[in-house]
C-alpha cells in the first residue's frame, strides 16, 4: 500500500482520500487525481457546517445592502406575510399613526424576502427606501438628467422594495418631484415588482399630502395606482415609542 501524508488522508476518519482515474481524451494523456473529499460522517458534517456559514455570510451581506436602518436590523422575518404577498402578486400599503409598528412590520417582510431570495454570492434584488430622503435626492438632481436617473433607479430597479413614510414631505417637495414619484409607482406596477408602502395617512388622505402646487392630478394618480396594486393594512393603537 502506498504511503500517505496528513494531506492525503481525511482529518476526520484518517482514511486515505480515494483516487480518480481520468482517461485519455483528445490527445490529453490519462492521469490520476486525488479527491479532496471523504464521505465519512465527520467530513459530511464539516461540509454542511461550512455551507451554513457561507449562507449566513451571504444573508448578512444581502441584508446590509438593503439599506435598512440600524434600529430594524434585528427584526425577525415574517414568512407568513411574505407568502400572502407572493401568492396574490399584490403589494402592501401599511397605514396608521406613528409608533404603531408599521415600519417594523414592513422590515419583517423584507427580511423574509431576503432570506428566501438571496443568491449564494450575497446579492438580492431588495431595498429599503425612505420616501422623504429619496425625494430630497431627486430634488438635488434637478436639471441633471443622468443623476436623476441614477437616483430613480435606486428605487425602481429592485424586485422587492419598502417605501417608508409615504406622505412625510418637507418644503422642498415640488410638482417635479411628485411627478418622479408617480413615475416610480407607475413603473413598478407595470413591471409587477412588489412594493410595500408605509404611511401615517390612509390612501384617502394621501393625495392632499402630496399636492404642492397647481398639479392635483398627479397626486390623485399616485393614490389610484397604489389602491390598485396594494392591499391596505391598518395599524392602530398607542404610540409604542412613547410607551
Amino acid at each position: 500500500m502506498p504511503s500517505t501524508t496528513p494531506c492525503d488522508v481525511c482529518p476526520h476518519c484518517g482514511r486515505p482520500y480515494r483516487t480518480i482515474e481520468i482517461p485519455a481524451f483528445l490527445g490529453i494523456p490519462s492521469r490520476t487525481i486525488q479527491s479532496s473529499e471523504c464521505d465519512c460522517p465527520g467530513a459530511v458534517a464539516e461540509r454542511r457546517r461550512i455551507k451554513r456559514e457561507e449562507r449566513q455570510d451571504a444573508l448578512r451581506k444581502a441584508w446590509a445592502a438593503t439599506g435598512v436602518p440600524e434600529r430594524y436590523k434585528d427584526v425577525s422575518p415574517d414568512y407568513d406575510a411574505l407568502e400572502r404577498i407572493e401568492s396574490t402578486g399584490n403589494g402592501l400599503y401599511i397605514c396608521g399613526p406613528r409608533g404603531t409598528g408599521k415600519t417594523t412590520h414592513a422590515c419583517e417582510i423584507l427580511k423574509a424576502y431576503v432570506s428566501r431570495h438571496t443568491r449564494d454570492d450575497g446579492w438580492c434584488s431588495a431595498r429599503f427606501v425612505s420616501v422623504a430622503e429619496w425625494l430630497d435626492k431627486i430634488q438635488d438632481t434637478y436639471g441633471s438628467r443622468a443623476s436623476a436617473e441614477d437616483v430613480f433607479a435606486m428605487a425602481s430597479g429592485p424586485k422587492f422594495i419598502v417605501l417608508d413614510d409615504m406622505g412625510k414631505v418637507n418644503s422642498r417637495i415640488s410638482d417635479w418631484t411628485v411627478g418622479k414619484l408617480f413615475r416610480l409607482i407607475y413603473d413598478r406596477d407595470g413591471a409587477r415588482k412588489t412594493t410595500i408602502v408605509t404611511s401615517q395617512y390612509r390612501l384617502s388622505g394621501l393625495s392632499e399630502r402630496l399636492t404642492t402646487g397647481n398639479d392635483v392630478d398627479t397626486p390623485d394618480a399616485i393614490v389610484s395606482r397604489l389602491f390598485e396594486m396594494c392591499e391596505q393594512k391598518l395599524f392602530d393603537g398607542a404610540d409604542m415609542r412613547m410607551a
